[in-house]
């Protein structure tokens, strides 16, 4: 009997729900298979049944297939239960082993051996599982001992924090790392340096049985954490962010497109919100637009706001990103207006976004130009010349396309590397209050650029500036308008 990933969230055994014959079934078969084990046993804090995903199978597997593994996983995405649930699994086969928790403080470590020890004296799945497992002495909260079958003087399981001391005993069978990299210990190059040499090589890995098993769960802090230095020395790695590759929540049922799209916006903000469930890192070392940049363009626009409309005498332009979908992941439809001074310095003048259907978008066009009287930017390509043809069909607006090409992004006079030189020079006028608050959309479009990545998805609104500054651009040569792009959509 296996169960597939396909099929786990319908096929994975409910034991309320088995005939004597299938409950035997599965718990002959959770003696060998640590998800079926998870599957059978596993409750959550109000005591009822976790139902599985498949992701959480691929955890399962990838646990089961290396020695050394990296879990990189988003947040309160149950890897915790998974990881105490594998611990139990591993007593139950063998009450000799000897298995290390270890997150950032002791007091969390601490937990999940409370959790753990509540299972092994309450649960009767468990104990039908794994008849023989059973608390033995000492007792404890922060470690226990389980009944074994041969003279073993380190603990069966115990809880320990980076910040917390020493590990007891010798020999250790499983090493878990959970969190335990945070911002107590990552901040400096020496906190770095501490982990990484002195726990994680000094310390625990030197415990660890030939052929023990060690996982590293955590999420991204730096580039020179210990989880990414051993990623570098090629541990293999797992990487689970909250939305999968085809733009949709991984486990829906806990975070829906729209609690995602809350905590982005409104609690942990983009850059936040891609460490901890999108699995990715940013910082000032590697960001293309670097903050001091921005805040020399911010002090140009002290105590302006964004306008709802415009009639002076610079030329405006905007940039306009489309998307016809309506999905909470889909891509923004972004309108970005900037006004053109004299002097070359593009003075952000408003930016309107949403997940509209394409009627809605042509009349937020015919609107913005009523507005700002600007001339509108979009790329020739597809459903975007689609809106401008459709647009110019319902009104006289001035809607031009922009003809692209391979160029790379990096291009220094075209792409958007171009547009952080820009940055750099302080060229923009980036509307803010005296206090230094921007409105949430110029926010935004900040953030987007502090988490510019070559590699990954183009923020909507930084790929709106940047075909603003392309229209400006143009305006200025009086040439045709020719821009060079290559940007990642992924």
């Amino acid at each position: 009997m296996e169960l597939s990933p396909a099929h786990v969230a319908t096929a994975a055994p409910n034991p309320a729900a088995l005939d004597a014959e299938e409950y035997r079934d599965f718990c002959d078969l959770a003696r060998s298979d640590p998800f079926v084990f998870f599957c059978m046993v596993a409750q959550d804090n109000d005591g009822r049944r976790v139902v599985p995903k498949p992701f959480h199978a691929d955890w399962f597997r990838a646990i089961q297939q290396n020695e050394r593994l990296i879990l990189r996983a988003a947040v309160d995405h149950g890897k915790t239960a998974i990881l105490t649930s594998y611990a139990l699994w591993r007593l139950g086969r063998n009450p000799n082993d000897s298995i290390a928790y270890v997150c950032e403080t002791h007091e969390p470590a601490a937990k999940v051996v409370r959790t753990a020890k509540q299972y092994i004296e309450k649960s009767v799945v468990l104990h039908d599982i794994f008849p023989k497992l059973r608390p033995g002495a000492p007792w404890g909260d922060a470690q226990f001992y389980v009944q074994r079958t041969a003279v073993h003087k380190d603990p069966s399981f115990q809880a320990f924090g980076i910040d917390s001391g020493q590990i007891q005993g010798a020999r250790l069978g499983c090493i878990i790392l959970d969190d335990a990299i945070g911002p107590s210990n990552v901040r400096t190059q020496k906190a770095r340096d501490e982990v990484f040499d002195l726990w994680v090589k000094g310390m625990l890995l030197r415990r660890l049985l030939e052929h023990g098993k060690f996982i590293f769960s955590n999420a991204p802090w730096d580039r020179d954490d210990a989880q990414h230095r051993l990623e570098r020395e090629g541990w293999p790695i797992l990487i689970e962010p909250a939305i999968g590759e085809d733009g949709k929540p991984i486990w829906p049922e806990r975070f829906s497109p729209e609690r995602l799209e809350k905590i982005r916006t409104e609690e942990l903000g983009p850059i936040q919100f891609a460490r901890q469930f999108l699995c990715r890192l940013t910082d000032s070392t590697t960001s293309r637009f670097k903050a001091e940049w921005i805040e020399r363009c911010k002090a140009r626009g002290r105590g302006k706001t964004m306008q709802s409309q415009y009639r002076g005498p610079l030329a405006t332009y905007t940039g306009v990103d489309l998307s016809t979908g309506k999905n909470a992941f889909t891509d923004l439809t972004v309108l970005f207006t900037i006004a053109l001074h004299p002097d070359g310095s593009r003075e952000l003048l408003n930016i309107d976004s949403g997940r509209w259907q394409a009627p809605e978008i042509v009349r937020k066009i015919i609107d913005c130009h009523g507005r700002y009287g600007s001339i509108l930017f979009v790329e020739s390509t597809g459903q975007q010349v689609y809106i401008a043809q459709w647009t110019r069909r319902e009104s006289a607006i001035p809607v031009k396309t922009f003809e692209t090409n391979a160029k790379t992004k990096h291009d220094p006079k075209f792409g958007l590397e171009s547009l952080a030189i820009e940055i750099e020079a302080g060229k923009w006028i980036i509307p803010n209050d005296v206090t230094g608050k921007c409105h949430p959309e110029v926010q935004a479009w900040i953030d987007e650029m502090l988490f510019y990545d070559p590699t990954a998805h183009t923020g909507d609104r930084l790929i709106a500036s940047w075909l603003a500054r392309e229209a400006a651009r143009a305006g200025l040569q009086r040439g045709p308008v020719s821009v060079a792009t290559g940007l990642s959509r992924r």
